[in-house]
């Protein structure tokens, strides 16, 4: 059976007030009664040595009567509600202020042997002695080596009634602690399981697709930080969705148009349409449909590769000048149909960098590919490498139509070509810069984009120099 975080902090709150009440029932009765039994007896003990400096030591001394120390020690028990009893160094009581006759001259030392030796105790009850349970001390005094007791006793209902006060007092403590700790239990139910609560019903709201139900959790603690990580991730599912309802378009629209083509272009050449003498130049538009469709496919199973498997990279050292170059010869009739020249700016003749040599040629025939897409006839592309701060740096400069300030941050998205800058490109994929992006993080390194609109635009991006392995 679910128990809510609500019905365990209640439970505790119920737990704790039982503590509470279980420690004062217990515990704190034991420490009343033992501190209210040693101050009575305390007490008693300091009137016990009152009494043998102002009474019993003058009678021992002849300086007052016996019938004047009787009369002092009744009305002092009189007066206190005491009972005193003079015990002779015989262990006989010769005073009893009780007036308890048939304590008459009775021996204490005989009927109860170890009572004299004692000097003080909380319980004393025996009938024909004490009828009631009492507290008592015990004062010695010694006169010519004969031993001489002053006893005083109190009855302990006393003890019972302070008893009982301290109980009530400490109870009324307890009832009046039970809407304070009230209090400290609804706080923390605020400070923990309400931002649960709020986290949670966001949680079920972004599962159900409301990616805009407002979370807010004013406090600036784990909770916070809880809160804005969930809230972060619905974002991030929100763009997830966006962007897969964004791939779905792009891919049906980059699928569709080249197999609109070749359906059209087949059921022509079928049914007669396309006369024989022309076929030939159809088919050349279907192979090359075919192409396209190949290469995108290629593309995407390349960023999937980089999104699931991790694939390691392969790395080497090569010579990434003469790669650039042979790169750059393959777009020879590129170059001589748009009447472009690549001009190439190389610090060193050799260049050797530590880096996956295939995916690197890819990331070049991407950039380059780009720059000759977006550069008019008559213009030139820049393509160099240098050193700098032990990282080799490599550049693809054109003079093209440039991009955007607001479309800048974005060529790196998967099939964005739809703005102003780039909308030229019919027959891209939109993909080509999301692998380049992609290689180049894998391999740890930066590749970064300034352009200009109408003046041109350089990527550049980073690699690692020569790795120096030892030869064994």
């Amino acid at each position: 059976m679910k128990r809510s975080l609500l019905f365990k902090l209640i439970l505790c709150y119920i737990i704790c007030i039982s503590f509470i009440f279980l420690i004062i029932e217990t515990l704190g009765s034991f420490l009343s009664k033992r501190s209210f039994d040693n101050y009575v007896l305390n007490d008693m003990s300091e009137v016990g040595l009152a009494l043998t400096d102002s009474y019993v030591a003058p009678y021992l001394d002849k300086k007052i009567n016996a019938n004047d120390f009787r009369t002092k020690l009744n009305n002092y028990a009189q007066y206190t509600n005491l009972t005193i009893w003079f015990v002779n160094s015989r262990g006989v009581i010769s005073i009893d202020t009780s007036n308890n006759t048939t304590l008459g001259s009775r021996n204490i030392s005989e009927d109860e042997p170890d009572f004299l030796s004692s000097s003080s105790g909380t319980e004393f009850y025996k009938p024909g002695y004490m009828e009631t349970n009492s507290y008592y001390t015990i004062t010695p005094y010694t006169l010519n080596e004969q031993l001489y007791f002053l006893v005083i006793f109190k009855n302990s209902d006393i003890a019972d009634q302070h008893y009982t006060d301290t109980m009530l007092y400490l109870n009324l403590l307890g009832v009046l602690f039970c809407p304070i700790i009230l209090l400290v239990f609804v706080l923390i139910y605020f400070l923990t399981i309400h931002p649960v609560h709020k986290i949670t019903q966001a949680a079920s709201e972004y599962s159900k697709g409301h990616f805009d139900y407002p979370l807010e959790i004013k406090m600036n603690d784990e909770y916070h930080e809880l809160g804005m990580a969930i809230k972060y991730m619905a974002g991030e599912m929100n763009n997830l969705d966006d962007y897969q309802r964004k791939f779905i378009g792009n891919i049906s629209h980059d699928f569709r148009s080249p197999l609109t083509s070749i359906k059209g272009y087949i059921q022509a050449i079928l049914d007669g349409t396309i006369p024989k003498d022309n076929q030939e130049k159809y088919l050349n538009i279907i192979l090359f449909e075919t192409e396209r469709l190949s290469g995108l496919m290629t593309n995407l199973l390349t960023l999937n590769s980089f999104d699931h498997n991790k694939k390691p990279l392969d790395r080497s050292n090569f010579d990434i000048n003469y790669i650039i170059m042979k790169t750059a010869e393959t777009y020879e009739g590129v170059c001589v149909k748009k009447k472009i020249e690549f001009e190439f700016h190389f610090e060193n003749d050799k260049q050797i960098v530590w880096a996956d040599q295939p995916r690197i040629q890819q990331v070049l025939n991407n950039l380059i590919d780009n720059a000759l897409k977006f550069s008019p006839s008559y213009s030139k592309i820049e393509l160099s490498t240098y050193e700098k701060n032990e990282k080799i740096f490599i550049s693809v400069k054109d003079y093209g139509i440039g991009i955007s300030s607001n479309s800048i941050n974005k060529i790196w998205e998967r099939f964005y070509k739809s703005d102003t800058s780039r909308g030229k490109d019919k027959k891209g994929t939109g993909l080509g810069l999301a692998i380049t992006k992609e290689i180049i993080t894998s391999h740890e390194e930066n590749i970064d984009v300034i352009s200009t609109e109408g003046v041109g635009t350089e990527f550049i991006f980073t690699l690692p120099p020569k790795h120096l392995t030892k030869v064994t």
